[in-house]
């Protein structure tokens, strides 16, 4: 998964992004693409305006053109076929090679973002020997009001502790979405829950007269957190919201969603799993 000392923009340069102002913070970029390839095992933040989830697929594509493995978890329907298959064209690699590598699923609510992180995700990364894992739009379906907030606290403390294994298992997560305040307000503690998370952060801040690629937080110390949902005391001083129960009644979850090769010339936005 290491991408060299070449750099990915000198080996595997990105298309022109579906916005021009992407195309600005050139070295930014860069150096994210790089500090996330290697070594193995992190858990990245990128949020910001909407053009995070057009950098987050070529960062997806750069690991793909390494050679490696990438596995997708769509919680918003922003996964986008077409940039990987215009990141190999660019880099004159065969689009139907990349496309074999990547696997997604997209998730409709909390409950089934849950069933594809906690259930799924960690054998398909050991099935498909994956060590990247892209997550778009996480938080999308936790902000649906038909879920309970105290529910949806205690999926985000069991998906946060998987994601956590994932890291100590060597694989690299990436987890990308936009930033918004959402009501009610109480479920804005949700993103500052991932964030704290995180052992990187970066937000993207796209403007007319420039875009920057802004790094906010990096290698805090991430508490253990167990999957049933108890988690260990943070050191003194830590931002941290206590231990959840993990009561989540079964009438409530939707069908499991696979995850599923993605085949050549899958269009975006279209609704449901990938065939």
């Amino acid at each position: 998964m290491s991408m060299g000392g070449h750099g990915a923009h000198g080996r595997y340069p990105p298309p022109p992004a579906p916005h021009s102002s992407l195309a600005r913070p050139v070295l930014q970029a860069e150096e994210l693409v790089q500090r996330f390839s290697r070594p193995p095992g992190k858990v990245y933040l990128l949020y910001g305006d909407r053009p995070v989830f057009d950098l987050s697929m070529n960062i997806a594509s750069a690991m793909l053109a390494e050679g490696g493995h990438v596995v997708v978890a769509d919680g918003g329907n922003r996964f986008n076929a077409h940039a990987v298959i215009r990141f190999a064209q660019y880099g004159k690699r065969n689009p139907d090679d990349f496309l074999r590598r990547i696997f997604v699923s997209r998730s409709f609510t909390c409950y089934q973002m849950e069933q594809t992180i906690v259930n799924r995700l960690p054998e398909v990364c050991r099935k498909q020997q994956a060590n990247t894992v892209l997550i778009l739009g996480l938080l999308d379906t936790f902000y649906d009001e038909q879920a309970p907030f105290r529910e949806v606290r205690q999926i985000l403390v069991r998906v946060l502790a998987t994601l956590h294994e994932l890291k100590r298992a060597g694989v690299s997560l990436l987890l990308a979405c936009t930033d918004r305040q959402v009501l009610p307000e109480e479920r804005n503690i949700l993103f500052t829950t991932v964030k704290a998370r995180a052992d990187r952060v970066y937000r993207l801040d796209v403007r007319p007269e420039v875009s920057r690629l802004i790094l906010e937080q990096e290698e805090l110390s991430t508490p253990i957190i167990h999957r049933s949902g108890n988690e260990v005391p943070p050191a003194k001083g830590g931002d941290r919201y206590g231990t959840y129960r993990t009561d989540l009644h079964e009438h409530h979850r939707q069908r499991d969603r696979q995850l599923v090769e993605v085949p050549a010339g899958t269009p975006q936005g279209r609704p449901g799993t990938l065939r």
